[in-house]
């Protein structure tokens, strides 16, 4: 009887250990692991040419949940996979696989917010927030993965590669709604004088594919 017990004792223990180490190292950091409990191991980018990482360096961030807990790690931004990395302690790499439970990603100046797909039409993802009022500046970051098919070793007849795109900006106005700003007219907003935006529009020499442009106009937005 004694012998059956001990054996039991055994491979629970042996279970307990295997369903810790699903994330590797996480036996020895686990005081150190962040609120959010979803993490995985990056995907390995060695194999294509150029970065995906808005800063390829990790810089000291902070990750604000929807419960108000904050998180303080080096973070990075992956703009192809549309996710946050962090460092623990160990200087080990993870991905947040919950980006849900985030309310606002700190990458040193830079401020993210994360919109669940579905609840804004052809909205989802980590946009960098520009300006914050009634009427708010979003950034989405883009990159293109020319030649994922050449993403592996011993492939040498195209090389892999990472292109940056231009970026798409939003505004958000007041009933939360987004609008994709690509030409002069989307910044006719409705419910706003159009004379009036079409004027300063002109006398303040607005470019829609400039970013200080755009944040000019939405600070604009708000004053009125």
């Amino acid at each position: 009887m004694l012998r059956l017990a001990i054996v039991i004792l055994l491979i629970a223990n042996l279970q307990f250990c295997f369903a810790q180490e699903i994330i590797p190292g996480i036996n020895e950091h686990i005081k150190h692991a962040p609120p959010f409990g979803k993490v995985e191991k990056p995907v390995d980018y060695k194999y294509v040419q150029g970065s995906c990482y808005l800063i390829e360096d990790f810089v000291d961030g902070r990750i604000t949940l929807n419960t108000s807990q904050t998180f303080e790690a080096p973070i990075r931004y992956d703009i192809f996979a549309d996710q946050i990395e962090y460092k623990n302690e160990a200087n080990e790499i993870f991905t947040v696989q919950n980006p849900q439970a985030i309310r606002t990603v700190y990458l040193d100046s830079l401020k993210f917010t994360w919109f669940e797909p579905g609840d804004f039409e052809n909205v989802k993802g980590f946009y960098e927030l520009l300006v914050l009022g009634n009427y708010s500046l979003y950034k989405k970051y883009q990159i293109l993965l020319k030649n994922p098919e050449a993403a592996g070793p011993g492939i040498s007849s195209s090389a892999a590669m990472f292109i940056p795109l231009d970026s798409k900006y939003y505004i958000m106005d007041t009933d939360a709604n987004f609008r994709e700003i690509t030409d002069k007219k989307d910044l006719l907003l409705p419910g706003r004088d159009a004379a009036v935006l079409e004027k300063f529009i002109k006398t303040s020499k607005i470019k829609t594919k400039n970013e200080k442009d755009l944040i000019r106009f939405t600070d604009f937005l708000n004053e009125e």
